[in-house]
């Protein structure tokens, strides 16, 4: 969202949307539900990349991360499941991304009753195989209680907590001040899906991030973000909802006066003593995309 008018518009045809989610859907299929790992052999890199930075919480190397198809692929035979049943919320492709957000449900081997966990996935596909996974979960149920920190029943009153709502409402609001003080002086800001718009790269640092945020999603003529998911786990907040957005058209190079559309949105933040350390940002570019060809198809005919 940050980076629409920033986005060099003759690259957006060059990201092909329909084979990421080909793929990516083939994978979710396959590979997470019914754990068909010779399959995996032709829908993944041999380099393949694989981390969840909340696996912290189960002491597992994952959470630092995992490269190779033959090593990824024995971690994920590791965890112990007979079957998993995705359980979409938000499902979209971004360029060479796939996002899943929603929860999952595990069938461990030897349990007699299903798990339910709240799960984001967000998957890389590159010449028509998978070549990064990043995973956030609430593993919670797999914890005992008194190793539990923020679940989706989760105290409400846990700094963690407050300290992540106070930042989606100030964000929400577009309150960019309260959101600076909320970060960390070297925060990073990361939106991967923005390689579909020509952009994509990392940004470091509370003052450039903060001028980024006035100079794009301030730009907006409005913007309303309705939230109706989220969870928190160890150091992270998951959130995901839809946003409204209206851009000015001359901005865009439109005749029009505004162009509106919506999308899906995830953000993710990662804290430490209750700042935000790093914000991450998944996204359904592709409505801005089909918005803005539609605009620019109409004021041609208007035009013959």
């Amino acid at each position: 969202m940050r980076c629409l008018l920033l986005a060099p518009v003759l690259l957006l045809a060059s990201l092909d949307d329909s084979a990421t989610e080909t793929i990516g859907k083939a994978f979710l299929e396959q590979v997470i539900e019914q754990r068909d790992f010779a399959a995996a052999e032709q829908l993944t890199k041999a380099n393949l990349y694989f981390i969840d930075p909340t696996a912290v919480s189960l002491g597992m190397p994952l959470a630092e991360g995992i490269r190779g198809r033959k090593q990824v692929l024995e971690c994920i035979q590791s965890f112990g499941l007979e079957r998993a049943e995705l359980q979409p919320r938000y499902e979209f492709s971004a360029g060479p991304y796939h996002c899943f957000v929603g929860s999952i449900k595990t069938w461990a081997r030897g349990a007699t009753e299903p798990a339910t966990l709240p799960f984001m996935t967000t998957l890389k596909v590159e010449d028509g195989q998978v070549i990064e996974r990043l995973d956030y979960g609430d593993y919670d149920v797999f914890l005992p209680e008194t190793l539990r920190i923020d679940g989706i029943e989760a105290d409400q009153a846990h700094p963690r907590v407050l300290a992540a709502e106070e930042y989606m409402r100030a964000y929400q609001a577009r309150d960019f001040e309260a959101m600076q003080a909320l970060r960390s002086d070297d925060v990073v800001f990361h939106d991967r899906t923005a390689l579909r718009l020509g952009a994509g790269a990392a940004i470091r640092g509370n003052e450039n991030l903060n001028r980024l945020q006035k100079r794009t999603l301030g730009a907006a003529e409005s913007f309303e973000l309705e939230l109706d998911y989220r969870f928190f786990h160890g150091d992270f907040a998951v959130f995901a909802g839809t946003a409204q957005t209206r851009l000015a058209g001359s901005a865009l190079g439109l005749e029009q006066k505004f162009l509106e559309f919506s999308h899906s949105l995830a953000v993710v933040l990662r804290f430490e003593e209750d700042q935000v350390v790093r914000h991450e940002e998944f996204a359904d570019h592709q409505r801005y995309v089909l918005a803005l060809d539609a605009a620019k198809r109409a004021a041609e005919r208007a035009e013959d």
